[in-house]
């Protein structure tokens, strides 16, 4: 169950809902009938029967052909509640060019096709139904539409300088396919191409591990890049050997040459140590790595989440509550300064009875403890202005990320303090403590707190984490639970902090409350938005120069 009101995921696959746009009277449509050749620019398909149940042992084909050989269809299903599992769909089906869909999809499913054609398959079995689908199909010319620049799969224009940059931009991955990898870039097993620098740096950038395959060396050799091992020696000796500067990492030195992996100190020099931000030790010249710092503190503390525990009042001073319209708290979020929050994309996404997407409609609560309004020293605020990471995915809950300006400061008090956001470089081990925040559901199913709850969770491994999740991960998600269950965030979590302590005292926001199966269900942890991949985004829309 994905972690906010109105938002799931099914079988291991996340499906988002959108606004139904209803029928309209210009499409063509095919009602009734079990399948048939249709030729069309646009059009509807619905089951037999929908919105009623559909009958058992069916089999319907629809060949649909639009009449310009030039256009391009896409499909899309606004309705989609079929009996059966994803992926194996053995019991009821539909197809969309001979890929299969089924189960229980409250969201719409957006299925891109690079061709003029489409073949759509119904079959049901003999046993239960369900309510059926209600499939809206249109076209249109790729190039029309998207003159210099590549076309995705759904007709969305990327620019051509985003195509096999390493990034995945389109839905259908389309712009990373039959690529030429250059000099400075990685070929992965699945012929996506990646940038050296993220060879064997512990995170599975290529999807399928092949980027972190091999990195093991012999005695008196370390790894590298590329499967290449270099001398001992050659460790902290002042010279960048390898193209992610790994080489010179945890040596305390400083003014070496600056990469994407590197902390950049305000006087322009750059410092390999990881986690030098704000850990009470001047590591750069010009002591910026210590400056605005006042950050991270838990001033107010006496030393549910699902298995979590009440929150003493001032303990997540960082701590935020959104409030939609007549709803009540709907998502969490996080204070980074008296200006801005931190929160999670796929809450401000419509769905077919709420416009989340209307910042008016939100209210913010800062300082709160207890949903009942009685706690002092709370500050109300509305949504200035809402910014959205331009590459989120609906689908795969990539680039879950949200900004969210407030229409006015906040003053820090004990209760409430902006929490601290971790270098680019900053790591976050596997089985580090930590903790995440919130008002979600104490159990799946259950019912909402009164009093913020603090849940214990551990960092896990991201490749054993992919194994269990069934390999769709991307590298800037991050696994924080127990593979046995227990401690997990649930519904009504989402956009809420994973934050995690420092020995120096100073607490940093490792993760946001994305999504998951369930809560706290076996093999199966909660999955985070991974800070560290955003801290330039983030910087940059909030006006901060992205290197401080």
């Amino acid at each position: 169950m994905e972690k906010s009101a109105e938002h799931i995921v099914v079988n291991d696959k996340v499906i988002m809902l959108k606004m139904d746009k209803g029928l309209d009277s210009e499409e063509h449509k095919h009602f009734g009938a079990c399948g048939g050749n249709i030729t069309a620019f646009n059009g509807t398909l619905i089951s037999p029967n929908y919105p009623h149940y559909y009958p058992p042992n069916t089999n319907c084909v629809w060949r649909i052909m639009v009449p310009d050989p030039n256009f391009q269809f896409r499909i899309q299903f606004p309705t989609l509640k079929l009996e059966g599992v994803q992926p194996d769909c053995e019991k009821d089906w539909i197809s969309v060019n001979g890929i299969r869909y089924c189960g229980e999809h409250d969201r719409t499913v957006v299925v891109p096709s690079a061709s003029s054609t489409l073949t759509v398959k119904f079959h049901t079995d003999a046993s239960v139904s369900s309510v059926g689908f209600r499939a809206e199909y249109s076209s249109f010319n790729p190039a029309g539409e998207c003159q210099g620049m590549h076309t995705c799969g759904d007709g969305r224009c990327e620019l051509m300088s985003n195509k096999c940059d390493g990034w995945v931009h389109c839905k259908d991955r389309s712009d990373e396919l039959n690529c030429v990898c250059t000099s400075d870039q990685f070929r992965c097993q699945n012929n996506m191409c990646k940038p050296l620098i993220w060879v064997c740096d512990g995170v599975d950038d290529c999807e399928d591990m092949s980027d972190e395959a091999n990195c093991d060396c012999a005695a008196g050799f370390f790894a590298c890049h590329r499967n290449s091992c270099m001398p001992i020696s050659a460790l902290c000796d002042g010279n960048i050997d390898c193209p992610h500067g790994m080489d010179e990492a945890d040596c305390e030195k400083i003014d070496v040459n600056c990469t994407t992996n590197t902390y950049k100190c305000a006087d322009g020099k750059c410092i390999v140590k990881p986690n030098a931000e704000c850990d009470k030790v001047q590591d750069c010249l010009d002591l910026s790595d210590e400056l605005d710092c006042d950050c991270g503190n838990q001033l107010a503390i006496r030393r549910r989440i699902v298995n979590g525990n009440d929150a003493v009042i001032g303990e997540w001073p960082w701590q935020v509550s959104l409030h939609f319209a007549t709803l009540g708290h709907t998502c969490g979020a996080t204070l980074i300064n008296n200006w801005w929050l931190l929160s999670a994309s796929h809450c401000f996404q419509n769905a077919e009875s709420y416009r989340y997407s209307d910042r008016q409609l939100w209210t913010v609560y800062i300082g709160m403890h207890s949903l009942t309004f009685t706690d002092s020293g709370i500050e109300r605020r509305l949504i200035k202005r809402m910014i959205i990471h331009e590459q989120f995915d609906n689908i795969t809950m990539d680039y879950d990320i949200a900004l969210l300006e407030l229409s006015a400061p906040v003053r820090y008090t004990s209760y409430i303090q902006p929490v601290c956001l971790p270098s680019p470089l900053h790591v976050f081990p596997a089985n580090q403590r930590c903790y995440v925040t919130g008002w979600g559901l104490l159990q799946e199913g259950g019912r909402l707190p009164v009093i913020l709850q603090k849940g214990e969770v551990r960092i896990i491994n991201q490749t054993t984490c992919n194994n269990f999740m069934g390999n769709i991960l991307t590298s800037r998600m991050l696994c924080a639970g127990y593979l046995t269950g227990e401690v997990d965030a649930c519904e009504g979590d989402s956009g809420g902090p994973l934050v995690c302590e420092e020995l120096s005292g100073k607490w940093f926001q490792a993760g946001i409350v994305s999504w998951g199966q369930g809560c706290g269900r076996y093999g199966h942890p909660g999955v985070y938005t991974r800070i560290t991949k955003f801290r330039e985004w983030i910087h940059r829309n909030i006006g901060i120069d992205g290197n401080t």
